[in-house]
């Protein structure tokens, strides 16, 4: 990114971070109402973390070293941040890997106004993918799939505690 981009740079990434903070704000919303306080404590988590100045200026100070996009520099943050959560022995902080994933998938969708993959599924659909995330297990209800098969998700990740509440099997 040239010099006299930065600045539009860091508007980009101010940008993002309050629009997902708005759709989380709204999907908690949701979730409390579809299904109950507990399963929108999750998204709740990814409010506080959305809102850690530490991860917002560890973006802003990449963005200054490196010159790259701002998708670049939030890949390339919250991969770092996932990186470190799933390298935790303990497998409930592991799993939390998949909710800094999660963000940063929204992150940059928000960036480059690509809207979600799954909200093209059909009703009824088998959903056979590598991660599933919180939010995409939330979409699965209001696309009404059958059921999912996945090659990574622990028992304990909030995606597999979300998909039992909405009644999708999940394999």
């Amino acid at each position: 990114v040239a010099e006299d981009r930065v600045d539009e740079e860091h508007a980009r990434i101010e940008r993002a971070f309050e629009d997902v903070l708005t759709g989380l704000i709204d999907l908690t919303a949701r979730v409390e109402r579809e299904l109950d306080a507990e399963a929108a404590d999750i998204f709740r988590a990814h409010k506080v973390l959305l809102r850690d100045p530490t991860v917002l200026a560890q973006i802003h100070s990449e963005l200054e070293e490196q010159r790259m996009n701002a998708e670049h520099v939030v890949k390339s943050v919250f991969e770092g941040l996932r990186s470190r959560f799933h390298a935790l022995e303990d497998p409930l902080l592991r799993d939390r890997a998949d909710d800094v994933a999660d963000l940063c998938k929204r992150l940059l969708r928000s960036l480059t106004g690509v809207n979600h993959l799954l909200e093209t599924l059909h009703t009824d659909a088998v959903l056979v993918a590598e991660r599933l995330l919180p939010s995409d297990a939330v979409l699965l209800r209001k696309r009404a799939v059958s059921a999912v098969v996945v090659e990574h998700c622990g028992t304990a990740s909030h995606s597999a505690i979300l998909s039992r509440r909405l009644g999708i099997p999940v394999v």
